[in-house]
């Protein structure tokens, strides 16, 4: 216990001394930095509760909760309460459909509470056990509607807004740029991987989200406050900020995975394997019963000047855990430039799949549905559209989207 005290006391003064140094060498400046360099004043007086995990983290990877910590200990303007984590938990040690437990922060002694899995009225409650009157959100999105750590924020505000305790976003970049793209979901088919209709590729930022929910969506808003970014522009890819990239959940390993996740993330809602239990989750797809057919299929499309900026390696692998562990899988390793439509790739993979080798080497789960936001993408599909025809049928969805968003971007 002596040996933790000492821990804590000694810890902070280092973070104090080395959080915001180093830190001119990258192009955007998150609304965590711009809230520590310049902001934090704005915090006196506030019982704060900060809802993150480990993507939230300053330029020289020191994560935000740590340096709002020190500064609280410093400063006593302001408590930092408790700590609220999505899916994965808060330090990222958690696996897909899991938000771990409660337990104590090991590094600050702070409560923590998971948020993945609680309805409103759950979040409402732990909230107010937890005496906060501020909510920050710091969390590193990947830009696709299915992960699910927007609709923690969407539930935290709502729950926020309905006991007078505010909401700030602090905003970081979209890492799929400002592209739309994709079916914009059904309310019908609204569930905890898409809550509101917005497209499968949305093209905002989190900040940005937060705007559109609350004046659009969620019947209690908070007071809600964006602290924006500094440097951003909606056409920079994740590399252009020059930040850091941090795995935001472990099968998300790379900017690439992040990219091809737009897509092949709807596998999860198939019999084929997205790669889950390999080192390229999202890159390397499959089935056992596939071969080298399917590459070729797909290279034939790629000559014809079809999916632009889209390569294959027909690749076999055998995933060390979900689908098909222990199994030889059969597919194909995807290289996508920043040109490349994910979206179309997949809908060329599944379409070529269950051509070569049948419908129930390609099968559809009922939760495919909910990941693509309607039953529309899977009938097209079965009925046998073609990738292009699948597209088309997705314009004057984005195109309304696109006119309603306008109003609640904060970047050029």
């Amino acid at each position: 216990m002596k040996g933790n005290t000492l821990h804590l006391l000694t810890w902070p003064l280092f973070v104090a001394i080395f959080t915001l140094q180093g830190l001119n060498c990258h192009t955007v400046k998150t609304g965590a930095e711009i809230l520590l360099e310049r902001s934090s004043a704005d915090l006196y007086g506030k019982k704060v509760g900060v809802i993150s995990n480990p993507t939230g983290v300053l330029p020289n990877l020191v994560h935000t909760v740590d340096a709002l910590f020190a500064k609280s200990l410093q400063s006593t303007s302001f408590k930092l309460c408790a700590i609220f984590g999505p899916e994965h938990g808060f330090r990222g040690d958690e696996q897909a459909g899991k938000g771990g437990t409660t337990s104590i922060d090991v590094r600050t002694g702070l409560p923590v509470f998971s948020l993945y899995g609680k309805n409103t009225t759950e979040i409402k409650m732990l909230f107010l056990s937890s005496g906060v009157d501020l909510i920050l959100f710091d969390i590193q999105d990947v830009g696709t509607r299915f992960y699910t750590y927007i609709w923690t924020m969407g539930n935290a505000m709502e729950a926020a807004g309905s006991v007078g305790i505010d909401v700030w976003v602090l905003d970081r970049p979209n890492p799929l740029t400002g592209t739309v793209e994709g079916p914009v979901l059904d309310p019908a088919f609204a569930s905890g991987v898409g809550m509101y209709p917005i497209p499968l590729r949305h093209g905002m930022t989190v900040g940005e989200l937060a705007k559109l929910f609350c004046s659009k969506f969620i019947s209690t808003p908070p007071v809600l406050k964006i602290i924006r970014m500094e440097g951003y522009k909606r056409n920079m890819s994740f590399e252009d900020t020059k930040l850091p990239f941090v795995i935001p959940s472990p099968n998300i390993p790379s900017v690439h995975a992040a990219f091809a996740y737009n897509g092949f993330g709807m596998l999860e809602g198939t019999n084929c394997s997205e790669g889950r239990g390999t080192t390229l989750p999202f890159l390397l797809v499959g089935h056992p019963e596939f071969d080298g057919n399917l590459t070729d299929s797909l290279r034939i499309q790629a000559n014809r000047g079809l999916l632009q900026g889209a390569q294959f390696r027909e690749a076999y692998f055998i995933p060390t855990f979900s689908k098909y562990e222990g199994t030889t899988v059969a597919g194909v390793e995807l290289f996508l430039s920043s040109d490349t439509s994910p979206l179309e790739v997949f809908l060329a993979f599944i379409i070529q799949a269950r051509s070569l080798y049948g419908e129930k080497a390609c099968a559809f789960s009922p939760y495919f549905d909910y990941l693509a936001g309607s039953d529309k993408v899977r009938l097209q599909i079965e009925k046998g559209a073609s990738v292009q025809e699948i597209l088309r049928s997705f314009e004057a969805d984005i195109v309304a989207f696109q006119e309603l968003a306008s109003s609640f971007l904060l970047y050029d």
